[in-house]
């Protein structure tokens, strides 16, 4: 407030200012810091994680659903990608989340590292770091794992001949399937009519932004709870309890999950389908700010 109060006296804009100050805020990590945390990032469970967050979408698409084998018909490239991720992702997202990005915050809070660490680095910084990296890697690791499932339904499938597709009989409230009624088929698939790419872009980014924000919410959970076990598990108990009660009241597209998995309901407009998990992400950041002026006095960290 000083800053920008002087602003003018100085001939500088606030808006300058306030720029800049934001620009030193997200670089005020010391880089030694950050560094070290994003060389030690993985450890031996998150890179198992990690490879079943790839690899389910696929098995899931490849193996459960029988496309290959012509057990399982679909009417567009749209139904396989869904079909990658209408499954036990969804169930799963959660748990693999936790363990590819908190799981090492989960285990230093329990051995202690951090009361000795904070010895050596202010822990503002130590947080910040974790906090960053943790959510960096979930957006990359969530976002890879879905556009490699598009990469499979949109462009492999086609290539070899686009088994399980088949739209001979299918009708549409009365209606032959047509080409635009994949614009109807799922939540985003309105995207499509730009294009696959640009909705493979587009939904693999808010995959990754949702993990990114669940990321935010376990590491939250872990500094509120005093018991890291707790921590661990509280956001997949968070999520599922949401999840159950808008389906208990009829109200499904209200699901966070439902708002990053959106294959097996009706489609909703773009809005409706996203406004969950932006909700989400105005508590999180809420959650944050508040998090952000009490670090030095959290019994966690002490």
């Amino acid at each position: 407030m000083a800053d920008l109060r002087d602003a003018k006296a100085l001939g500088m804009s606030e808006g300058s200012v306030a720029r800049g100050a934001i620009g030193f805020a997200l670089i005020a990590v010391p880089r030694e810091v950050f560094r070290a945390e994003f060389r030690a990032a993985f450890g031996v469970v998150a890179v198992l994680a990690t490879a079943v967050v790839v690899a389910l979408p696929l098995l899931e698409m490849l193996l459960r659903h029988g496309f290959l084998t012509g057990s399982s018909l679909t009417t567009s490239n749209a139904g396989i990608f869904a079909s990658a991720l209408d499954g036990f992702v969804p169930l799963l997202f959660p748990v693999l989340l936790m363990l590819v990005s908190c799981f090492r915050f989960f285990q230093e809070l329990g051995d202690r590292f951090v009361s000795n660490t904070r010895t050596r680095v202010r822990v503002e910084s130590y947080v910040y770091a974790k906090l960053l990296v943790a959510m960096g890697t979930s957006f990359v690791v969530f976002f890879a794992a879905t556009f490699a499932a598009f990469t499979v339904a949109f462009i492999v499938w086609p290539a070899i001949g686009n088994p399980g597709i088949d739209t001979a009989g299918t009708l549409i409230n009365g209606h032959p399937w047509g080409a635009e009624d994949v614009y109807r088929q799922y939540t985003y698939s309105q995207l499509l009519v730009a294009g696959p790419m640009p909705f493979g872009l587009f939904y693999s980014a808010w995959v990754g932004l949702g993990a990114a924000t669940c990321t935010a919410l376990g590491m939250a959970c872990l500094l509120l709870v005093k018991r890291p076990v707790i921590g661990l598990g509280l956001p997949f108990l968070l999520l599922a309890v949401q999840h159950a009660a808008v389906i208990l009241v009829g109200q499904d597209r209200l699901s966070v999950i439902n708002s990053l998995f959106p294959f097996g309901y009706t489609q909703a407009p773009l809005i409706v389908g996203m406004a969950p998990l932006l909700a989400l992400i105005v508590c999180v950041v809420g959650l944050w700010l508040m998090l952000l002026r009490r670090l030095s006095r959290l019994d966690v960290l002490a």
